[in-house]
């Protein structure tokens, strides 16, 4: 994992150089042998980096036997694909290694969907930081779901209606994006993430959220009749803990929301928009604060929006203060990956 870490960051930065002077055409040729890379080192590797492995290859063989109305299945658009992929072979790590390289094409049809080639690399880079162990080789089900969603979204800032179709598909792989689908539908009706003061208050509340969490969290699984999220208050998850309110990734919220405060009158409508999913992402950690697997897996729906606003805010600085931008960047990515890899941590 550490070389590879290595080709990412010394791929990607070589990249920053080509890229400024290449056609889309040609970064997507350029690119090619890294995705190649990435999956064959995910596929090859995914048993030993995946805590979810054994999991995921006991359910499958599960799928294989289960001859229950697919309405009524968990997930049951993932589970339809594995049936339709072991009916050309009976080896479950096949049908991981296909959403591994499924998930790690999203990855890349999101970059291209919302970046510009110019800054598409430093992209790269934090989704494999991000996203690379935690997602594309592990939480399998909810990588895609939440990808797709990604995609959904771009969808919805376009007003088409593609939208409600992909968001349909994402839905039936992992259900939990119902909740990253009411919270753009709440963007219709409200106007008050245009306001810079937003982001105080989002920072002022999620202490008062953070205070109150365990209070909040117990009552929500109370009062929530459903037997997944009874799960989580029922100690399934044996790693389950608590959040610190000086947890990287709470902090790291808390730095992008002032970071927006002091830029907000350049800032674009789409742009306050990622602006307002990054504060709902912050909520969900604090108001879960004391059951941590629950906060991680709300907050995680949002974690693409992190990753944006860093990005977003590249075009408003000089040339000089950009530089010194991307190196805080990439210390950024380091530290996720440090974060969701290296710390050991398994609850995420």
């Amino acid at each position: 994992m550490f070389f590879l870490t290595l080709f990412v960051y010394f791929y990607n930065v070589i990249m920053s150089v080509f890229l400024k002077k290449i056609n889309e055409s040609g970064s997507l040729f350029l690119y090619f042998p890294y995705f190649i890379i990435l999956i064959v080192y995910g596929c090859l590797n995914v048993a030993s980096l995946s805590v979810d492995y054994s999991i995921y290859t006991n359910w499958l063989d599960y799928i294989k036997y289960d001859n229950s109305d697919y309405i009524v299945r968990k997930d049951p658009l993932f589970q339809y694909i594995s049936e339709i992929i072991m009916v050309f072979s009976e080896r479950v790590d096949y049908v991981i290694y296909l959403f591994v390289i499924l998930s790690l094409f999203l990855k890349l049809l999101i970059g291209r969907l919302f970046f510009l080639k110019d800054v598409i690399w430093i992209y790269f880079i934090f989704v494999f930081s991000r996203f690379y162990i935690l997602h594309d080789l592990t939480q399998i089900r909810a990588s895609l779901a939440i990808s797709l969603s990604m995609i959904g979204y771009y969808f919805y800032l376009k007003n088409s209606k593609v939208f409600y179709f992909i968001f349909l598909t994402a839905f039936f792989i992992h259900k939990s994006v119902i909740v990253f689908l009411l919270f753009i539908i709440l963007l219709n009706y409200i106007k008050f993430y245009q306001n810079k003061i937003v982001n105080i208050v989002a920072i002022f509340l999620s202490l008062v959220f953070y205070l109150c969490s365990e209070s909040i969290s117990k009552n929500f699984l109370f009062y929530i009749d459903d037997d997944r999220l009874s799960l989580y208050g029922e100690g399934a998850y044996i790693n389950n803990s608590t959040i610190s309110i000086f947890s990287f990734y709470v902090l790291l919220k808390f730095s992008i929301l002032l970071f927006n405060y002091f830029s907000w009158n350049k800032l674009t409508i789409n742009e306050k928009k990622i602006n307002y999913m990054v504060f709902v992402g912050l909520f969900f950690q604090t108001i879960f604060a004391s059951n941590a697997v629950l906060g991680w897996r709300f907050s995680e729906l949002f974690a693409f929006f992190d990753i944006f606003s860093l990005i977003m805010l590249l075009k408003y600085f000089d040339e000089k203060t950009k530089y010194m931008y991307f190196l805080y960047l990439i210390l950024v990515s380091v530290l996720i990956l440090y974060a969701t890899y290296f710390s050991g941590k398994q609850v995420f």
